[in-house]
Protein backbone atom coordinates (compact mmCIF):
# COMPACT_ATOMS: atom_id res chain seq x y z
CA UNK A 1 0.00 0.00 0.00
CA UNK A 2 1.24 3.40 -0.52
CA UNK A 3 2.03 5.32 1.99
CA UNK A 4 -0.19 9.06 1.82
CA UNK A 5 1.93 11.81 1.64
CA UNK A 6 2.37 14.32 4.41
CA UNK A 7 2.24 17.59 3.60
CA UNK A 8 5.17 19.49 5.18
CA UNK A 9 5.84 23.41 6.27
CA UNK A 10 8.54 25.05 4.75
CA UNK A 11 9.80 27.54 7.56
CA UNK A 12 11.67 30.76 6.41
CA UNK A 13 14.83 32.27 7.84
CA UNK A 14 13.74 33.23 11.71
CA UNK A 15 14.25 36.74 12.52
CA UNK A 16 14.78 37.21 16.44
CA UNK A 17 15.20 40.56 17.97
CA UNK A 18 17.41 40.65 20.48
CA UNK A 19 16.17 41.89 23.79
CA UNK A 20 17.64 45.21 25.20
CA UNK A 21 19.98 44.41 28.67
CA UNK A 22 18.02 46.51 31.32
CA UNK A 23 19.58 48.38 33.81
CA UNK A 24 20.79 46.93 37.09
CA UNK A 25 20.08 49.65 40.04
CA UNK A 26 22.43 50.56 42.73
CA UNK A 27 25.19 48.32 43.56
CA UNK A 28 24.17 45.55 41.22
CA UNK A 29 24.89 48.09 38.82
CA UNK A 30 27.73 48.54 40.39
CA UNK A 31 29.45 45.35 40.42
CA UNK A 32 27.70 44.30 37.03
CA UNK A 33 29.92 43.84 34.12
CA UNK A 34 30.40 45.97 31.34
CA UNK A 35 28.64 44.00 28.70
CA UNK A 36 25.78 43.31 31.52
CA UNK A 37 25.55 47.14 32.32
CA UNK A 38 22.42 47.83 30.42
CA UNK A 39 24.18 51.05 29.37
CA UNK A 40 25.03 51.12 25.57
CA UNK A 41 28.29 53.23 25.52
CA UNK A 42 29.45 51.34 28.27
CA UNK A 43 28.36 48.27 26.99
CA UNK A 44 30.70 49.03 23.51
CA UNK A 45 34.33 49.08 26.00
CA UNK A 46 33.57 45.37 26.92
CA UNK A 47 36.45 44.29 24.33
CA UNK A 48 38.92 47.28 24.86
CA UNK A 49 38.72 48.00 28.48
CA UNK A 50 39.81 44.83 30.03
CA UNK A 51 43.54 45.95 28.91
CA UNK A 52 43.26 49.10 31.21
CA UNK A 53 42.05 46.76 34.30
CA UNK A 54 38.30 47.69 33.30
CA UNK A 55 35.57 45.03 34.18
CA UNK A 56 32.75 46.74 35.84
CA UNK A 57 30.97 49.78 36.37
CA UNK A 58 32.73 50.39 39.46
CA UNK A 59 36.37 49.86 37.82
CA UNK A 60 35.00 52.43 35.29
CA UNK A 61 33.90 55.30 37.49
CA UNK A 62 37.21 54.66 39.57
CA UNK A 63 39.34 55.19 35.99
CA UNK A 64 40.57 58.83 37.09
CA UNK A 65 41.95 61.11 34.27
CA UNK A 66 45.43 61.23 34.15
CA UNK A 67 45.36 64.77 33.71
CA UNK A 68 42.80 68.05 32.87
CA UNK A 69 42.95 70.47 29.98
CA UNK A 70 41.45 73.72 30.79
CA UNK A 71 39.43 74.91 27.60
CA UNK A 72 36.76 77.03 29.28
CA UNK A 73 37.63 79.78 28.22
CA UNK A 74 36.07 80.85 24.67
CA UNK A 75 37.64 83.12 21.87
CA UNK A 76 36.40 85.12 18.63
CA UNK A 77 37.89 83.60 15.69
CA UNK A 78 39.00 87.23 14.90
CA UNK A 79 41.26 87.23 18.30
CA UNK A 80 42.83 84.00 17.39
CA UNK A 81 45.04 86.31 14.92
CA UNK A 82 46.70 87.61 17.79
CA UNK A 83 47.79 84.31 19.71
CA UNK A 84 51.11 82.76 19.59
CA UNK A 85 51.36 79.51 17.82
CA UNK A 86 50.82 76.61 20.31
CA UNK A 87 48.51 77.92 22.24
CA UNK A 88 45.57 76.14 23.07
CA UNK A 89 42.27 77.61 22.62
CA UNK A 90 38.58 76.97 22.42
CA UNK A 91 35.96 78.77 20.39
CA UNK A 92 32.35 78.64 19.90
CA UNK A 93 32.14 78.61 15.62
CA UNK A 94 29.71 77.53 12.67
CA UNK A 95 30.58 75.28 10.15
CA UNK A 96 31.08 77.22 6.53
CA UNK A 97 32.11 74.09 4.89
CA UNK A 98 34.11 70.55 4.58
CA UNK A 99 36.84 69.17 2.63
CA UNK A 100 39.00 66.40 2.45
CA UNK A 101 42.80 66.98 0.47
CA UNK A 102 45.03 64.44 0.23
CA UNK A 103 48.89 65.09 2.14
CA UNK A 104 52.42 64.64 0.79
CA UNK A 105 52.18 61.36 3.16
CA UNK A 106 51.00 58.19 1.42
CA UNK A 107 48.00 57.10 2.24
CA UNK A 108 47.01 59.78 4.72
CA UNK A 109 44.18 62.26 4.17
CA UNK A 110 43.55 65.39 6.36
CA UNK A 111 39.76 66.48 6.57
CA UNK A 112 39.57 70.27 6.72
CA UNK A 113 36.48 72.42 8.04
CA UNK A 114 36.29 76.45 7.51
CA UNK A 115 34.60 77.68 10.71
CA UNK A 116 33.20 81.93 10.97
CA UNK A 117 31.66 83.67 13.77
CA UNK A 118 30.60 87.56 13.77
CA UNK A 119 34.58 88.76 14.09
CA UNK A 120 36.28 86.46 11.49
CA UNK A 121 36.98 82.99 10.14
CA UNK A 122 39.32 79.79 10.67
CA UNK A 123 40.10 76.16 9.85
CA UNK A 124 40.18 73.51 11.68
CA UNK A 125 42.56 70.53 10.00
CA UNK A 126 42.15 67.07 11.60
CA UNK A 127 45.19 64.45 9.89
CA UNK A 128 43.90 60.56 9.03
CA UNK A 129 40.75 61.07 10.68
CA UNK A 130 38.03 60.18 7.74
CA UNK A 131 35.44 59.73 10.23
CA UNK A 132 35.04 63.63 10.88
CA UNK A 133 33.54 64.14 7.43
CA UNK A 134 30.50 61.94 8.61
CA UNK A 135 29.86 63.71 11.73
CA UNK A 136 29.77 67.00 10.62
CA UNK A 137 27.73 69.48 8.02
CA UNK A 138 27.72 72.93 6.92
CA UNK A 139 25.97 74.96 9.44
CA UNK A 140 26.50 73.34 12.29
CA UNK A 141 27.77 75.09 15.39
CA UNK A 142 30.44 74.06 17.47
CA UNK A 143 32.29 74.35 20.30
CA UNK A 144 35.99 73.34 19.41
CA UNK A 145 39.36 73.06 21.53
CA UNK A 146 42.62 72.76 19.69
CA UNK A 147 46.44 73.86 19.22
CA UNK A 148 46.43 76.93 17.69
CA UNK A 149 48.76 77.51 14.14
CA UNK A 150 48.79 80.24 11.53
CA UNK A 151 49.18 80.22 7.38
CA UNK A 152 49.67 83.40 7.17
CA UNK A 153 46.59 85.38 8.59
CA UNK A 154 44.38 82.24 9.19
CA UNK A 155 44.72 80.68 12.40
CA UNK A 156 44.17 76.59 11.86
CA UNK A 157 43.73 74.57 14.91
CA UNK A 158 44.96 70.99 14.73
CA UNK A 159 43.31 67.90 15.63
CA UNK A 160 41.04 70.00 17.60
CA UNK A 161 38.33 68.13 20.42
CA UNK A 162 34.65 69.00 19.27
CA UNK A 163 31.21 69.04 20.21
CA UNK A 164 28.12 70.18 18.07
CA UNK A 165 26.62 73.00 20.40
CA UNK A 166 23.28 71.39 20.83
CA UNK A 167 22.79 72.58 24.63
CA UNK A 168 23.99 68.92 25.64
CA UNK A 169 26.55 69.16 28.62
CA UNK A 170 30.14 69.82 26.79
CA UNK A 171 32.07 66.70 27.37
CA UNK A 172 34.96 67.28 24.64
CA UNK A 173 35.60 70.96 24.39
CA UNK A 174 35.17 74.29 26.08
CA UNK A 175 35.25 72.86 29.88
CA UNK A 176 37.72 71.24 32.28
CA UNK A 177 38.29 68.20 30.34
CA UNK A 178 39.55 65.16 31.72
CA UNK A 179 42.52 62.90 29.58
CA UNK A 180 42.32 59.61 30.14
CA UNK A 181 44.99 56.81 29.86
CA UNK A 182 43.80 54.66 26.85
CA UNK A 183 44.27 51.88 24.88
CA UNK A 184 44.64 50.49 20.78
CA UNK A 185 40.88 50.94 19.92
CA UNK A 186 39.60 53.37 22.38
CA UNK A 187 39.02 57.16 21.68
CA UNK A 188 39.24 59.61 24.25
CA UNK A 189 35.71 60.68 23.01
CA UNK A 190 34.16 57.46 23.58
CA UNK A 191 35.52 56.66 26.73
CA UNK A 192 34.40 60.25 27.65
CA UNK A 193 31.24 59.44 26.96
CA UNK A 194 31.01 55.82 28.65
CA UNK A 195 32.35 57.75 31.83
CA UNK A 196 29.56 60.55 31.08
CA UNK A 197 26.80 57.86 31.08
CA UNK A 198 28.03 55.82 33.91
CA UNK A 199 28.09 58.59 36.41
CA UNK A 200 24.89 59.67 35.08
CA UNK A 201 23.55 55.39 36.00
CA UNK A 202 25.68 54.84 38.79
CA UNK A 203 28.06 57.83 39.87
CA UNK A 204 25.07 59.77 41.44
CA UNK A 205 23.76 57.01 43.61
CA UNK A 206 26.91 55.79 45.21
CA UNK A 207 26.14 54.01 48.31
CA UNK A 208 28.09 56.66 50.90
CA UNK A 209 30.33 54.45 52.61
CA UNK A 210 32.27 56.74 55.49
CA UNK A 211 30.45 58.11 58.57
CA UNK A 212 28.98 61.80 58.49
CA UNK A 213 32.09 62.56 61.80
CA UNK A 214 34.36 61.50 59.53
CA UNK A 215 33.76 63.75 56.37
CA UNK A 216 33.58 66.42 58.58
CA UNK A 217 36.21 66.36 60.78
CA UNK A 218 38.06 65.43 57.80
CA UNK A 219 36.57 68.43 55.36
CA UNK A 220 35.54 65.23 52.83
CA UNK A 221 32.92 66.15 49.84
CA UNK A 222 30.68 63.11 49.20
CA UNK A 223 31.48 60.14 47.55
CA UNK A 224 28.85 60.75 44.36
CA UNK A 225 29.98 64.57 44.21
CA UNK A 226 33.73 63.26 44.31
CA UNK A 227 33.11 61.05 41.47
CA UNK A 228 31.47 63.46 39.54
CA UNK A 229 34.12 66.29 39.98
CA UNK A 230 37.13 63.68 39.53
CA UNK A 231 36.24 63.58 35.86
CA UNK A 232 33.92 66.91 34.85
CA UNK A 233 35.02 69.45 37.45
CA UNK A 234 33.80 72.77 36.99
CA UNK A 235 36.21 74.82 38.69
CA UNK A 236 39.89 72.77 39.76
CA UNK A 237 38.58 73.61 43.17
CA UNK A 238 36.24 71.05 43.11
CA UNK A 239 38.74 68.69 41.34
CA UNK A 240 41.20 69.17 44.20
CA UNK A 241 38.54 68.48 46.84
CA UNK A 242 36.76 65.04 44.92
CA UNK A 243 40.99 64.10 44.83
CA UNK A 244 41.38 64.91 48.33
CA UNK A 245 38.49 63.03 49.34
CA UNK A 246 39.28 59.73 46.44
CA UNK A 247 42.99 59.51 48.28
CA UNK A 248 41.32 59.83 51.76
CA UNK A 249 39.70 56.56 51.10
CA UNK A 250 42.86 54.69 49.57
CA UNK A 251 44.71 56.08 52.16
CA UNK A 252 41.80 54.88 54.98
CA UNK A 253 41.46 51.72 53.42
CA UNK A 254 44.89 50.43 53.32
CA UNK A 255 45.30 51.69 57.09
CA UNK A 256 42.06 49.52 58.29
CA UNK A 257 43.79 46.53 56.25
CA UNK A 258 46.70 47.13 58.66
CA UNK A 259 44.70 47.06 61.44
CA UNK A 260 42.98 44.00 60.28
CA UNK A 261 46.52 42.26 59.92
CA UNK A 262 47.66 43.48 63.23
CA UNK A 263 44.33 41.92 64.88
CA UNK A 264 45.07 38.55 63.05
CA UNK A 265 48.66 39.00 63.90
CA UNK A 266 47.55 39.28 67.52
CA UNK A 267 45.64 36.15 67.46
CA UNK A 268 48.19 33.93 66.10
CA UNK A 269 51.21 32.06 68.02
CA UNK A 270 54.79 32.16 66.80
CA UNK A 271 57.63 30.64 67.98
CA UNK A 272 59.10 32.56 71.26
CA UNK A 273 63.25 33.44 71.30
CA UNK A 274 64.20 34.30 74.35
CA UNK A 275 67.99 34.69 75.62
CA UNK A 276 69.64 35.98 78.81
CA UNK A 277 70.98 39.25 79.55
CA UNK A 278 74.68 37.78 79.92
CA UNK A 279 74.13 36.58 76.11
CA UNK A 280 72.51 39.18 75.06
CA UNK A 281 74.98 41.81 76.38
CA UNK A 282 77.70 39.76 75.37
CA UNK A 283 76.18 39.88 71.67
CA UNK A 284 75.74 43.84 71.96
CA UNK A 285 79.89 43.94 72.86
CA UNK A 286 80.50 41.85 69.42
CA UNK A 287 78.81 43.89 67.75
CA UNK A 288 80.16 47.20 68.82
CA UNK A 289 84.06 45.39 68.69
CA UNK A 290 83.30 44.02 65.24
CA UNK A 291 82.15 47.56 64.17
CA UNK A 292 85.33 49.04 65.60
CA UNK A 293 87.45 46.72 63.55
CA UNK A 294 85.74 48.05 60.63
CA UNK A 295 86.67 51.51 60.74
CA UNK A 296 89.48 51.15 62.52
CA UNK A 297 88.41 52.91 66.23
CA UNK A 298 86.48 52.10 69.27
CA UNK A 299 82.69 51.90 68.58
CA UNK A 300 79.75 52.21 71.27
CA UNK A 301 75.92 51.54 70.26
CA UNK A 302 73.80 54.62 70.10
CA UNK A 303 71.26 55.28 72.88
CA UNK A 304 68.86 54.62 69.76
CA UNK A 305 70.02 51.79 68.75
CA UNK A 306 70.04 50.41 72.02
CA UNK A 307 66.78 51.18 72.42
CA UNK A 308 65.98 49.34 69.02
CA UNK A 309 67.41 46.68 69.84
CA UNK A 310 66.03 46.20 73.67
CA UNK A 311 62.53 46.29 71.86
CA UNK A 312 62.99 43.88 69.26
CA UNK A 313 64.44 41.33 71.90
CA UNK A 314 61.48 42.04 74.14
CA UNK A 315 59.26 41.58 70.80
CA UNK A 316 60.33 38.80 69.28
CA UNK A 317 60.27 36.89 73.08
CA UNK A 318 56.63 37.15 73.13
CA UNK A 319 54.05 34.55 71.55
CA UNK A 320 52.73 37.05 69.31
CA UNK A 321 54.38 37.32 65.93
CA UNK A 322 56.61 40.65 65.39
CA UNK A 323 55.94 43.15 62.85
CA UNK A 324 58.17 46.34 62.92
CA UNK A 325 59.40 48.89 61.39
CA UNK A 326 63.16 50.19 61.70
CA UNK A 327 63.17 54.15 60.24
CA UNK A 328 66.56 55.21 60.30
CA UNK A 329 68.86 57.51 57.86
CA UNK A 330 71.71 55.85 55.76
CA UNK A 331 74.66 54.75 58.22
CA UNK A 332 72.67 55.35 61.07
CA UNK A 333 73.32 51.60 62.54
CA UNK A 334 69.85 49.74 61.29
CA UNK A 335 71.82 47.00 60.11
CA UNK A 336 73.31 45.93 62.82
CA UNK A 337 70.09 46.47 64.88
CA UNK A 338 69.09 43.15 62.23
CA UNK A 339 72.43 42.05 63.07
CA UNK A 340 71.58 41.54 66.52
CA UNK A 341 67.95 39.97 66.20
CA UNK A 342 69.84 37.29 64.32
CA UNK A 343 72.33 36.47 66.71
CA UNK A 344 70.11 35.56 69.17
CA UNK A 345 67.85 33.65 66.83
CA UNK A 346 70.84 31.47 66.35
CA UNK A 347 72.01 31.57 69.35
CA UNK A 348 68.46 29.81 70.72
CA UNK A 349 68.71 27.46 67.31
CA UNK A 350 66.36 28.97 65.24
CA UNK A 351 66.88 30.35 61.67
CA UNK A 352 67.10 34.15 60.27
CA UNK A 353 67.61 35.29 57.15
CA UNK A 354 68.45 38.66 56.02
CA UNK A 355 67.18 40.45 52.79
CA UNK A 356 68.93 43.31 51.18
CA UNK A 357 68.39 44.94 48.13
CA UNK A 358 72.20 45.34 46.83
CA UNK A 359 75.25 43.21 46.88
CA UNK A 360 77.00 46.03 48.59
CA UNK A 361 74.74 45.65 51.68
CA UNK A 362 74.84 42.31 51.99
CA UNK A 363 78.13 42.40 52.16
Amino acid sequence: MARAATPRRRSGPATVAAAPVPIPSGRALLDSALAASGIRSVAGLRRVAPRLGIHSVRDLLFHLPRRYDDLRELRHLGDLRTLEDGAVVSARATVEDIRVEPTFRRRIQRTIARLSDDTGEAEAVWFGRRYIERRLRSGQQLIISGKLRRRGFTPIIDNPEFQVDDGAALLHAGRIVPVYRLTSGLTAVRLRGAMRDAIDAGGRTYPEYLPALIRDEESLVGIEEAIEAAHFPDTFERRDGALRRLAFDELFALQLGMVERRRQRGRSRGAVIAVDDERELAIRSAIAEALGTRVGRAVELTPDQESAMATVRRDIAAPEPMLRLIQGDVGSGKTAVAAHALAIAAIEGKQGVLLVLIDLLAR
